[in-house]
């Protein structure tokens, strides 16, 4: 300052007319280290915070910005981080995501709420809503349309049981195995044949 005072030109153009500096850099005596000190370049618009070039925390060359720390914490009520299809949004209505390719790498998610969710945690998923329910591997829903082919070695199906060979009813007067054979305690035919036989509603 005193070298100023006595010099206002200062070096390489500074100048000092009353309450106005005219320079074309900033610098601090710590900005040499790789972790401290402040350079400002006010003719290229360029500003380096704690640390030179891209190891300083903060880092804007004039097109990009660098913010490093081991905790960053950006207090706005309204932001926009990327371009107009690809982008991260929050404001008072939410936060939106929108690209044509998202992925969020986590251990652990949980998005919705108390009864309707998506969870997932140690390599397993939970998917929870009114009417259906995913857990385990296991399914529970009041509705199901399906097309394509269901495939299962066991389960239950409207009174029926799926083994691993044959297929009955919960009392087995009705069994299908998958040798062909079929046995029924109650068993009626109004019309067909058998063995050679026709049958038809009267012999």
């Amino acid at each position: 300052v005193r070298a100023l005072y006595l010099n206002p030109k200062g070096q390489g153009g500074t100048s000092i007319s009353g309450d106005q500096i005219s320079t074309g850099r900033i610098q601090s005596n710590t900005w040499n280290s790789s972790s401290k000190g402040t350079y400002i370049d006010l003719n290229k618009g360029t500003i380096e915070m704690g640390g030179t070039g891209s190891s300083a925390a903060f880092n804007w060359n004039g097109d990009s910005l660098l913010i490093s720390g081991s905790s960053t914490d950006i207090l706005t009520p309204n932001f926009f981080f990327g371009s107009t299809d690809s982008y991260v949004s929050g404001s008072t209505d939410g936060v939106l995501i929108s690209g044509s390719s998202i992925e969020l790498e986590t251990p652990n998610v949980f998005l919705g709420q108390n009864d309707t969710f998506i969870s997932a945690s140690n390599s397993e998923i939970e998917i929870s809503a009114s009417n259906f329910h995913l857990k385990n591997g296991n399914i529970t829903a009041s509705n199901a349309n399906i097309n394509g082919i269901i495939s299962s070695s066991q389960g239950n199906l409207g009174g029926f049981v799926i083994g691993s060979s044959q297929i009955n009813d919960n009392n087995s007067d009705l069994i299908l195995k998958d040798t062909g054979e079929i046995t029924g305690s109650k068993v009626f035919f109004d019309a067909g044949k058998i063995g050679g036989f026709t049958l038809d509603s009267e012999t």
